[in-house]
């Protein structure tokens, strides 16, 4: 099987469909660099997302994230936004607060070359069996070298996820990469 597209901003919905939502940001682990969590939040119902644990209650294989929980099931998982409120007054990231090990990423998450910023992520490529990241997928900005490109950067390119995407490649290596097997659908 080949590796899963876990695009930030895709659908996701409960296995009764009563619930449905997006995927507001993905947890990483920082030494496995696997992917531990999906943040979901409910459609009409900014500040009630859920910290998600990628198991086999969740089946990423298609555009569209289908939980296997119920709307009653989603609803008692961990609330993201309260336990960050509660346990850093809303001032630093919820998953260094919950899982010290971890950091979250977010669509539009500023992407570093060696050599600068270029761009902002996408979405992150797992492996199934292991949901170690694979590639980053990107979408290039700059003033006169990128117009809305979007590529697909290899996990051997990532220097480190902390504070966004960092590579150690250069923006001209970045530039170089093909645009890869790209989702234009999911906005």
């Amino acid at each position: 099987m080949g590796e899963i597209a876990l695009v930030i901003g895709s659908e996701a919905r409960t296995a009764d469909n009563k619930l449905y939502g997006y995927v507001k940001s993905i947890v990483v682990d920082r030494r496995s660099r696997a992917v531990t969590h999906l943040v979901i939040e409910p459609n009409g119902c900014e500040g009630l997302a859920r910290l998600v644990s990628l198991d086999n209650r969740v089946d990423a294989q298609e555009r569209v994230i289908q939980l296997h929980y119920t709307e009653t099931e989603f609803k008692q998982l961990t609330a993201a936004e309260k336990l960050l409120a509660e346990t850093s007054g809303g001032e630093t990231d919820l998953v260094p607060m919950l899982l010290p090990a971890e950091d979250e990423e977010r669509r539009g998450d500023h992407v570093h070359a060696t050599d600068g910023e270029i761009g902002q992520l996408r979405a992150l490529c797992i492996d199934p069996g292991t949901r170690r990241v694979t590639h980053v997928r990107a979408l290039l900005r700059g003033p006169h070298l990128w117009r809305n490109k979007e590529v697909s950067i290899p996990s051997g390119s990532i220097s480190g996820f902390s504070t966004g995407i960092h590579l150690n490649i250069s923006r001209q290596q970045v530039q170089a990469l093909s645009p890869g097997d790209t989702d234009r659908s999911s906005g």
